[in-house]
């Protein structure tokens, strides 16, 4: 089973990988740039931010500078 998780902080990314890597999980991080898409898919984004979806949603096109991926599979 494969999997990803997006973060907008470097530390917050690489706790998560930590976490991942003591449950014996193969992890690979990476990071990517200018990125644009809604705030569910990043893990640290604010939770207002998140739960806005649906018809009328301001946010579904959010521009993030850098965005920060830990990558796993067992």
């Amino acid at each position: 089973m494969a999997f990803y998780e997006l973060y907008k902080n470097k530390a917050n990314r690489d706790a998560r990988a930590k976490e991942l890597k003591a449950q014996g999980l193969t992890v690979r991080r990476s990071s990517s740039s200018n990125q644009l898409l809604h705030p569910q898919y990043v893990e640290d984004e604010l939770s207002e931010l998140r739960s806005q979806t649906g018809i009328g949603n301001t946010v579904y096109k959010t521009h993030y500078g850098k965005l920060y991926k830990v990558e796993a599979q067992s």
